[in-house]
């Protein structure tokens, strides 16, 4: 039987000499659910029989096996490598910080009750982690907003009063923000000039 990987949309099979190894899944119960979840198959139940790819696996997942020349998979390895249709490319998550959560929810809420589809808005990301849910016995997602910017919104938006309204609130957090970080920057130049005022004093006092 020629082993063949079961990822999705992955049609690498065996091949002597090719330089792509086939794992089985793992026995270890939480390390076989992060395959499964990685791997975005629904309805999927791995056999004994079903493979994985090297191809799916970053060089870290490997060690040298002292006792042959092929490097052999990890116990905790974790498949991180697909290929999906509707995969992002180079979006990263990006979680709301606690003080700029109350602005952040003001403007979700702006952008999806005046949506415009002559202006492309930064998209925002959402991931979804399954988890087991003890009242239905299904799957709960956990999901993550990526950070909206001001450059997020076009000029005549920011005419209207309710931007404006909004953008004025960031603006004041931000100034905020640049105002307690440079007191605490004024702080550190004292403090930076008292240790060097002591330093000299004590080289003075040893060149006496």
């Amino acid at each position: 039987m020629v082993q063949s990987c079961s990822a999705y949309n992955c049609t690498e099979r065996y091949k002597p000499g090719s330089g792509v190894s086939f794992h089985v899944f793992p026995d270890d119960p939480e390390i076989k659910k992060k395959w499964l979840v990685n791997m975005r198959r629904k309805n999927f139940t791995p056999t004994k029989y079903t493979r994985l790819c090297s191809k799916h696996f970053a060089p870290s997942c490997y060690f040298k096996n002292g006792w042959s020349s092929k490097k052999a998979l990890k116990l905790d390895a974790v498949p991180t490598i697909f290929s999906f249709p509707d995969q992002p490319e180079n979006e990263s998550h990006i979680e709301d910080s606690p003080e700029s959560s109350s602005c952040q929810d003001d403007i979700d809420m702006l952008l999806e009750n005046k949506p415009d589809t002559n202006h492309i808005f930064l998209p925002r990301h959402e991931e979804s982690t399954p988890e087991t849910s003890s009242d239905t016995g299904g799957k709960s997602s956990k999901r993550k907003k990526r950070q909206t910017y001001l450059g997020d919104f076009k000029e005549t938006q920011l005419v209207n009063e309710k931007y404006k309204f909004t953008v004025k609130r960031i603006l004041t957090k931000k100034q905020q923000q640049i105002k307690m970080l440079q007191q605490r920057n004024r702080r550190l130049e004292q403090k930076v000039a008292k240790l060097t005022s002591i330093l000299n004093y004590i080289l003075e006092q040893e060149s006496d």
